[in-house]
């Protein structure tokens, strides 16, 4: 019986229950439990697709102001700065939100996020306290939420970077119909320096190079790096990668610059991979990483910034190559071999036709001897 359309069924009924919540920029808050009984929550009136607003500093001067795309700040330790964030309605279904403060921090893969809603802030989102947290907008209203950020009296120097999140709770239904709690956020960057010198460094760790060959006999090869980059300093940095792949010669070196880092905030790490492609395989082959920091925040200007540095090696022996040469070889080999093979088995026939010839010669001889 013939059971791939069922499961194709089943992957598109999943895709789609997928999509769904991408579609409602939400993210569950809690996992739903089915029950024999319809879920109280579906009978809710909420429509997801009709809600959505903005979030954003207030515009500076009279309205309507000048916008400012973030939060971008400088203070000293101790400070205090009174500031307000604007939330916009952006239907006309009436809305609740709630308003809080968090940290910034960079995913493995080098994108920038913000910590989970169920974990705690331990740097500038500590530092904002609001007015209100909770806020309802009628149809195309607007409303500022004023702020105050407290700098720490013993804040270290350097960049710190969070967001200030608006958060609004809504009822979907998963692929089965079942209720979900949906928590779809927005959020402003907070990007604050605060006063004190300044260190930016990159920190390159766990460096590692990988060769891989072609089928190709005449062929290049690739080499992967990979290695975790970590922000050792106290300001924002992405950097530009240089490699330099080489061998035993000289003339056969590939240098390559690749895909520039994102921006890296103070603190945290991130792991890279990157391709050197063309490389020969010249049986041991090195690799030599720099990566040169490059500042983010506008202004920003380092002469003495250094650039990080690794090396690593690896084997890369041409196997198609040395297949080849071997086939070849073992070709030659076989032919010569069935040459001289041949050969002595002519030979030896012609040695037994000589001795079959002389024996029959001296049949004859004896026989006529013994008529005479």
């Amino acid at each position: 019986m013939n059971t791939r359309p069922d499961r194709v069924a089943r992957r598109l009924r999943a895709v789609a229950a997928v999509a769904c919540v991408v579609l409602l920029g939400a993210v569950p808050t809690a996992n739903a439990t089915s029950t024999a009984d319809p879920d109280p929550r579906l009978d809710q009136p909420i429509a997801p697709a009709t809600i959505s607003w903005s979030i954003g500093p207030k515009p500076e001067g009279e309205e309507p102001g000048i916008p400012r795309p973030s939060f971008f700040l400088d203070a000293k330790p101790g400070q205090t700065i009174k500031d307000s964030v604007r939330l916009r309605n952006l239907e006309e279904t009436p809305i609740k939100l709630k308003v809080y403060a968090t940290d910034a921090l960079n995913t493995i893969s080098g994108a920038q996020d913000l910590l989970p809603a169920t974990e705690q802030p331990k740097d500038i989102g500590t530092w904002i306290k609001f007015e209100t947290t909770e806020v309802e907008l009628t149809q195309l209203q607007y409303v500022d939420i004023p702020f105050t950020l407290k700098v720490p009296d013993d804040a270290e120097p350097g960049d710190h970077t969070g967001g200030i999140v608006s958060t609004a709770q809504v009822v979907g239904a998963d692929d089965s119909g079942t209720g979900v709690d949906l928590d779809r956020r927005l959020a402003s960057r907070v990007a604050m320096r605060v006063d004190g010198p300044l260190s930016p460094e990159l920190t390159i760790s766990n460096f590692g190079a990988s060769y891989g060959g072609s089928w190709n006999p005449a062929g290049r090869g690739s080499t992967d790096l990979a290695y975790r980059l970590t922000n050792t300093g106290n300001v924002r940095l992405s950097a530009d990668q240089i490699v330099k792949v080489s061998g035993p010669l000289p003339f056969v070196s590939r240098k390559a610059t690749l895909e520039p880092i994102p921006e890296i905030l103070p603190g945290n790490s991130i792991f890279v991979t990157s391709t050197v492609s063309g490389v020969w395989p010249t049986i041991r082959s090195s690799a030599k990483l720099e990566i040169k920091p490059i500042p983010t925040r506008e202004g920003d200007e380092f002469p003495a910034l250094r650039s990080a540095k690794a090396a690593g090696s690896d084997w890369a022996v041409p196997w198609a190559f040395l297949l080849l040469v071997v086939a070849v070889a073992g070709g030659t080999a076989g032919v010569m071999y069935l040459r001289s093979h041949t050969q002595e088995r002519q030979q030896q026939r012609i040695k037994d036709a000589v001795a079959a010839a002389r024996a029959e010669d001296q049949a004859v001889l004896t026989g006529s001897e013994r008529t005479d």
